[in-house]
């Protein structure tokens, strides 16, 4: 009976710390790699997709990629630079803005809708 008691519990913690895991959000940065063209293959190899980044041949890399990520590559000794430090909030921030240019609906002077169901 014990035995049960102590794998039921260890199940229930197990359960609830995956739980509270899978809760979290992951921070996306917009960083620029400094690397060289030759690098590439070693940046993909840590795991990292590049189809959706900017390579520049000038020695960089432009991405959007989770603070993990981030610290693999700084791990392996690439200098980065933050772009975008949170893009989520950058995005959010985006929408609240108000937008640049003003809109209207009015149809200009001198327009008329044509005779084919307009």
């Amino acid at each position: 009976m014990p035995q049960k008691i102590h794998f039921l519990s260890l199940l229930f913690l197990s359960l609830f710390l995956s739980g509270i895991a899978q809760n979290q959000v992951e921070k996306y940065s917009r960083i620029k790699i400094y690397c060289t063209q030759n690098q590439l293959p070693e940046i993909a190899g840590l795991g990292l997709a590049l189809e959706e980044g900017i390579v520049n041949g000038d020695g960089y890399l432009i991405g959007e990629f989770s603070s993990m990520e981030i610290q693999r590559v700084e791990d392996n000794g690439f200098r980065i630079e933050y772009l975008i430090e949170d893009v989520s909030a950058w995005y959010a921030n985006r929408l609240e803005e108000k937008p640049a240019f003003k809109t209207s609906t009015a149809a200009p002077a001198g327009f008329h809708y044509g005779s084919m169901g307009g």
